[in-house]
C-alpha cells in the first residue's frame, strides 16, 4: 500500500527473524522493502504484563540493497530513560549500534550478528559437518499423547496396573518430560508413559483399558482422528530408537543441556533426542563453543532475567560438527566426557555440603578441559575464545 520511498515503521515480536514459519514474511520485506533499521527490545519491559521480544522495524519501500542499521538491546537505565521520555530511542541506542549487509537478511533467517560475531560463526562452519549430515538427519522429537493426565502414570500406578496385568509391562515404558534433562545428567521424576501406538490390540491389556476408560470422552475429543485408548502422535517410527541409548535434550532451555539416556527412556514432545551414544558429540554440543553457536541461532523466548533458547530440530540442523581426528584426542574427550557423566551421578547421589563442593570443583574443572578441546577443535584464537564466553557469560 506504500508508495516507492514511502517509509513504514512498526513494532512487532521478533519471532519471526528465524524461525521457518516467518519465511513468507521475511520474503515479503526483502522483496518489497529496504530494512533501514531494527532496534532490538529483547529482554526489555516494553509492554506493563506481557512478555515479548520486542523489535521496532523501520523499512522503506525500495529495491535497494544497501546495509540495515541494527540496534541491539540498551542496557535496563538507558531504557529507562526512553521508558520516562527523557531520551528519544534512537539517542538511546545510536552508540550500540552497527550495520549487517543486505545478505545477512536472506528468506532463511535474519542473521543480525555483530561483524567479529557473524566472523566466528563463519569460521566454525569452515572444514565442519552439519550435525543433519552428521547424523544422517536423526534430530527426533519426543512423543504427543494428546493427553497427559490419561497415559502418564506414576510408580504406584504403574505397579498397580502391571499386578493386575502382567503382559501390560510390555507397552509401559518409563517417561521423562523436557525439564529432567540438565547438563550430562536426568533428574527423573518417576513417571511411566503407556505406550499404544495406531492399530495396537488392546486384548492382551484390560488393566490398561481400565485404567483409560474414564478418559475416554476427552480422548475422543482430541483434534486428531485415532481410537480413543491410542495415542495421538506415538512417534512409532523412532520407538526402536525410544529403547536404545540416544543423546537428548529440552527444546527449550538457558544453555546447552544434553545429556545421555542409557535407559530407555520414552520422551514426551517437550524432548528431542539424536540416536547414538557417541560421548564426543556429547561434549562438543555441551561446550562453550556450542553454547556461543546456539546463542546466535536459536529462537528465543523471555524468562524471569534471561532468555530461553529453543532447541528444535530447525535449529540444531546446522550446528557444525568437528571431532577429533586424531586418536588421542578423541580418545581424551571421550575420557572427559565420562568423566563428566560419572561425576554428576555422583553428584546426585551425595548429602554431605563438603562432599558436593568438591565434586563440584571436578565437575568444573572438567568441564573447562572439554572447552579447551573444543577451541582447538575450531582453532579458536585467544581473542575469539574470549569472544565467546563474553558472549555465554562464561
Amino acid at each position: 500500500m506504500i508508495r516507492d520511498g514511502g517509509l513504514f515503521g512498526m513494532i512487532v515480536s521478533n519471532k519471526f527473524l528465524r524461525a521457518n514459519y516467518g519465511r513468507k514474511v521475511r520474503n515479503l520485506i526483502n522483496e518489497n522493502a529496504h530494512m533501514i533499521r531494527i532496534v532490538d527490545l529483547a529482554g526489555l519491559p516494553v509492554f506493563h504484563g506481557a512478555t515479548v521480544r520486542t523489535i521496532v522495524l523501520l523499512t522503506e519501500r525500495t529495491n535497494s540493497k544497501a546495509s540495515s542499521l541494527y540496534s541491539p538491546p540498551p542496557d535496563l537505565d538507558k531504557f529507562r530513560s526512553v521508558q520516562a521520555g527523557t531520551m528519544p530511542l534512537d539517542k538511546g541506542t545510536d552508540s550500540i549500534s552497527y550495520e549487517v549487509p543486505a545478505s545477512a537478511l536472506g528468506s532463511d533467517e535474519w542473521n543480525l550478528a555483530a561483524p567479529d560475531v557473524a566472523a566466528l560463526m563463519l569460521k566454525m562452519h569452515k572444514d565442519a559437518v552439519p550435525l543433519t549430515i552428521f547424523v544422517e538427519g536423526r534430530i527426533c522429537r519426543g512423543i504427543v499423547s494428546g493427553l497427559t493426565e490419561a497415559f502418564v502414570i506414576s510408580h504406584e500406578e504403574m505397579k498397580q496396573i502391571v499386578r493386575a496385568n502382567p503382559e501390560a509391562k510390555k507397552i509401559i515404558h518409563p517417561f521423562l518430560q523436557g525439564r529432567c534433562i540438565r547438563r550430562y545428567s536426568i533428574e527423573p521424576e518417576n513417571e511411566y508413559l503407556i505406550y499404544t501406538p495406531r492399530g495396537i490390540d488392546m486384548s492382551p491389556y484390560p488393566a490398561v483399558q481400565e485404567h483409560l476408560r474414564p478418559f475416554r470422552k476427552k480422548l475422543e475429543q482430541r483434534a486428531t482422528k485415532q481410537e480413543w485408548y491410542e495415542l495421538q502422535q506415538p512417534q512409532l517410527a523412532y520407538k526402536q530408537w525410544f529403547e536404545a541409548p540416544k543423546i537428548i535434550f529440552p527444546d527449550i532451555a538457558t544453555s546447552c543441556r544434553f545429556s545421555l539416556d542409557n535407559d530407555g527412556h520414552f520422551g514426551a514432545n517437550t524432548v528431542y533426542f539424536i540416536p547414538t551414544n557417541d560421548l564426543a558429540l556429547l561434549g562438543l554440543l555441551n561446550s562453550q563453543a556450542a553454547a556461543f553457536f546456539f546463542k546466535q541461532i536459536c529462537a528465543a523466548l523471555e524468562g524471569p532475567g534471561e532468555a530461553y533458547l529453543r532447541f528444535f530440530g530447525q535449529y540444531l540442523d546446522g550446528f557444525p560438527v568437528r571431532l577429533p581426528k586424531r586418536k588421542k584426542q578423541h580418545d581424551r574427550l571421550v575420557e572427559l566426557v565420562q568423566q563428566m557423566l560419572d561425576l554428576h551421578q555422583r553428584l546426585a547421589e551425595v548429602k554431605g555440603d563438603h562432599e558436593k563442593t568438591a565434586l563440584q570443583r571436578q565437575i568444573d574443572a572438567t568441564d573447562q578441559q572439554i572447552d579447551q578441546l573444543a577451541y582447538q577443535l575450531y582453532d579458536l584464537t585467544p581473542d575469539e575464545i574470549r569472544l565467546v564466553e563474553e558472549s555465554t557469560n562464561r
